[in-house]
């Protein structure tokens, strides 16, 4: 135990050097994105909180790039919507379960402590309804994200971005530790 214990610390301090361009973050994102439910089309507006990782790529003095994937899931659905089936008006709450981002950040330095940056994203979100029987669309959509982001400190940054897809706009808000 002690043996393996050691092993893996000396691993990690090791390792330190290879993790010296990883990112690790946690974002709050803003969806509003249009669901379709028994043939109705309206946007339906939810929050998640995402775990992000990537790991950047120094292509010059001031570019890099960052591929990135996130994970999140929903933290408050979208009440109140209405839908019309057969002459009949049902209502329904619209949550969403989980989002998955897959993206590449484009960055520009414009000096040692703000970046501009574009994010070509594609994304997976699951939605669900309360609404019994009836599935909300799941959703793949491709689109691009445009922001900033301020080192506060040495490996801290914070980040706002907005995006533009397909079927969706997205407001997000994250924090990132980079070693």
């Amino acid at each position: 135990m002690i043996k393996s214990l050691g092993f893996g610390l000396s691993l990690l301090i090791l390792s330190n050097q290879s993790l010296a361009q990883f990112t690790f973050g946690v974002d709050y994102i803003n969806i509003e994105q249009e669901v379709n439910i028994i043939h109705t089309l309206f946007d339906a507006n939810v929050n998640a909180v995402a775990a992000t990782v990537g790991y950047s790529f120094h292509y010059s003095d001031n570019i890099t790039i960052t591929p990135e994937i996130s994970y999140g899931v929903g933290i408050s659905g979208d009440e109140d919507n209405w839908v019309s089936f057969d002459d009949m008006i049902f209502r329904t709450d619209v949550e969403l379960d989980s989002v998955i981002r897959i993206s590449t950040k484009f960055s520009y330095e414009l000096n040692s402590d703000f970046k501009l940056f574009t994010t070509p994203t594609f994304s997976f979100t699951d939605f669900s309804s309360n609404l019994g029987g009836w599935t909300v669309s799941d959703d793949s959509d491709f689109g691009v994200d445009f922001g900033g982001e301020y080192n506060f400190g040495q490996h801290w940054s914070a980040q706002v971005s907005y995006g533009l897809y397909q079927y969706s706009e997205l407001w997000r808000f994250g924090i990132r530790y980079t070693f």
